[in-house]
């Protein structure tokens, strides 16, 4: 008889917000703003690398109109860091956008603040600050 109880082993907590960061990016990738929806806490908002302040109904909004796309994002470099129900993430992103009919391409470096209540992680917060090219 083989024990099978160890080979699946528990998720760790910087596995459990890596994947939600991954499901998060799809999302933004295919628009898919039900997703969003859980993934955003209410109080959501990002500065942008042009220092811009975006809160969740309006990005939500765009992305659903179409206003703005994300058809190619790269994300590497990633550290997670806890504080009690707290994570802060930080990571490099490559992206290609398409926003409000202009097409851009950039790297930049992202922090995302996500916090657990009730049980469930959200994203509350984010920044990018553009990478200079050289």
């Amino acid at each position: 008889m083989t024990d099978t109880s160890s080979s699946k082993k528990p998720r760790s907590l910087e596995q459990e917000i890596l994947e939600l960061d991954e499901e998060r990016k799809q999302a933004v990738i295919h628009a898919d703003v039900l997703t969003l929806e859980r993934i955003f806490h209410d109080d959501y908002s990002q500065i942008t690398a042009d220092g811009v302040i975006q809160y969740k109904t309006e990005l939500l909004s765009w992305l659903r109109s179409g206003e703005i796309k994300y058809p190619n994002v790269h994300l590497d470099d990633y550290k997670v860091r806890f504080y009690g129900d707290t994570a802060v993430v930080t990571c490099r992103a490559q992206v290609e956008a398409e926003l409000w009919g202009k097409e851009v391409a950039y790297q930049s470096r992202l922090t995302r603040v996500w916090v657990k209540q009730e049980g469930q992680w959200q994203l509350v917060a984010s920044q990018g600050s553009r990478i200079a090219q050289k």
